[in-house]
């Protein structure tokens, strides 16, 4: 069982550990307690039904954790996970390059929803039972920059996406935050094989951070296909801005 665990989760790109906890988050909460301390700024971007929501809860306890999942059903999960918790806040929106209405991909498996269409050659990248779209949804979405303004969010100390390939839509969207030096580091899914349509290159998304006031501070999770080839990545940036050491 623990054989077929493992192999589940490394399918989408996580790894266990001993402690049951992977290097990229015991290098977010050193980061962040070296320069934020005991209650950090979380954006949970893509929060899904939660687990890294209450992975966060467990490292900061006073954190507070702003949940992001647009997905009917999963939001459902997530208020049932952590809706009681007063000081973690769930939007049923998703974020993006604007405000309004946009249309998510419901597909085979919930975890791979997007914005984005499935690339033709998703099924040949990730075998088939997950990425085959099965309806569309119209959702609402709103801006990063609209949230910050109208929340009165005055940081953002860790900004974790995980997004399915539209990670690029959540920076467009976050660029006066960005330019002000709200965002201290973030955390994000980069998706290297095609997977979705219109997803951003490796090089392209390295690009776009760095455009943003971000550098890479390290790369995890390193998930490959059958033949070994790379082909998801997680990433923590750093904000180049005296805000983070």
């Amino acid at each position: 069982m623990k054989k077929i665990l493992r192999q589940l989760i490394s399918r989408f790109g996580y790894q266990l550990s001993k402690s049951g906890i992977d290097q990229a988050f015991v290098d977010q909460e050193r980061l962040l307690r070296n320069t934020v301390g005991e209650a950090p700024v979380i954006f949970d971007v893509g929060a899904y039904t939660g687990q890294v929501a209450l992975q966060y809860r467990s490292m900061f306890p006073a954190a507070d954790i702003h949940c992001f999942e647009p997905f009917p059903e999963t939001f459902s999960v997530l208020e049932n996970q952590v809706g009681q918790d007063p000081k973690i806040s769930c939007y049923p929106i998703g974020l993006s390059d604007q405000e309004g209405r946009q249309t998510i991909q419901s597909n085979a498996h919930a975890g791979t929803n997007s914005l984005l269409k499935t690339d033709a050659a998703a099924k040949d990248n990730w075998g088939s039972g997950l990425l085959e779209t099965l309806e569309q949804l119209e959702i609402e979405v709103a801006t990063l920059d609209g949230i910050v303004e109208r929340q009165g969010i005055k940081r953002i100390d860790l900004l974790k996406m995980d997004v399915q390939g539209a990670e690029y839509l959540v920076m467009q969207g976050g660029k006066r935050s960005f330019a002000a030096g709200l965002v201290r580091y973030v955390y994000t899914e980069i998706i290297i094989l095609p997977t979705y349509e219109g997803q951003l290159p490796f090089n392209q998304m390295l690009k776009l951070m760095e455009d943003n006031g971000f550098e890479l501070y390290g790369l995890y999770n390193l998930n490959k296909d059958r033949h070994g080839q790379l082909r998801q990545v997680d990433a923590i940036f750093r904000s180049k801005s005296n805000n983070a050491q």
